[in-house]
C-alpha cells in the first residue's frame, strides 16, 4: 500500500474508505486457518504510510515484533470487518483440524477511493451473465491465490466469459483482468503438458506483480483485447 493510498484511504475522523467484511461459513480457528493480523497500534505505517519501504520490513523490524501477531478465531456465521491497511493473512491449516475452513469476503469502498467494478445501475440484482463474468474476471485477477487457473486453455475459458461482458466493467478492473490474462498466456503450460496443474503460483517467487507489469508493457499482447 503506497503512502498516498494510506492517506487517501482514511477520512478525517479516521474511518476507512475501504472495508473488507470476512464471513466464515465454518468455524475458523487457529488450527483450521482463521485470520491472522497485526494490530493497528503495532503497525508504524498504518496511518502515515511506510515511506517507500515494504510494510513487512516496517512492521517486523525486530524479532520481538512477531509476538504481536494476533489470531482472530471466529465462529461460523460471525463477521470480521477491517480496513484496507490492516495487515492480514490466512495460515496453513493444521492437518489435525476437524474440518476445512470455508469463508466468503465482501468489500465496500467509497467510490472516490476505489472505482466500482461496474455501474450501480446493475444493482441490486446484476444479470446472470454479468455475475458469471465477474467471477471469471476475479479468477484471473487472483490466480495466485488459488490453484484454479492451471492451463492456458482454462485461462482462455475464463477470459472468454469475462470478455463477453467486458464493456459493463470499469476501465481499472478491465485493465487488471487483461494484464493478468496476458501474464498467464506467457507463463502457463498447455493442457496435457508435464507442467499442467502448477497454476501461476509457481512463479510467485519471481514477484508476480512485477511480471504482470513487464508483460503489460508489451503493447502487442493487448491488441484486440479491450
Amino acid at each position: 500500500v503506497s503512502d498516498d493510498s494510506v492517506h487517501a484511504g482514511f477520512r478525517s475522523d479516521g474511518s476507512p474508505r475501504y472495508t473488507t467484511f470476512w464471513l466464515p461459513l465454518t468455524d475458523a480457528t487457529p488450527e483450521s486457518s482463521c485470520l491472522m493480523v497485526v494490530p493497528k497500534e503495532k503497525d508504524p505505517g498504518y496511518s502515515e504510510g511506510d515511506r517507500g519501504k515494504s510494510p513487512l520490513t516496517t512492521i517486523f523490524s525486530t524479532p520481538e515484533a512477531f509476538q504481536h501477531i494476533r489470531p482472530l478465531p471466529t465462529r461460523a456465521g460471525g463477521l470480521v470487518a477491517f480496513s484496507h491497511r490492516l495487515l492480514h493473512w490466512g495460515s496453513v491449516a493444521d492437518p489435525r483440524a476437524p474440518a476445512p475452513r470455508i469463508a466468503v469476503a465482501f468489500a465496500a469502498a467509497d467510490p472516490g477511493f476505489a472505482e466500482p467494478y461496474f455501474s450501480r445501475s446493475h444493482l441490486p440484482f446484476p444479470s446472470l451473465g454479468l455475475r458469471v463474468a465477474l467471477v471469471a474476471g476475479q479468477a484471473l485477477a487472483y490466480c495466485s491465490n488459488e490453484a484454479l487457473v492451471t492451463t492456458r486453455e482454462r485461462a482462455e475459458a475464463f477470459w472468454n466469459l469475462f470478455h463477453a461482458q467486458a464493456v459493463q466493467f470499469g476501465p481499472s478492473f478491465r485493465s487488471i483482468v487483461a494484464k493478468h490474462r496476458a501474464f498467464l498466456e506467457q507463463t502457463l503450460p498447455q493442457a496435457g503438458s508435464e507442467e499442467e496443474g502448477h497454476s501461476c503460483k509457481r512463479v510467485e517467487e519471481e514477484s508476480q506483480e512485477e511480471r504482470v507489469e513487464e508483460v503489460a508493457a508489451d503493447g502487442d499482447l493487448f491488441a484486440g483485447i479491450i
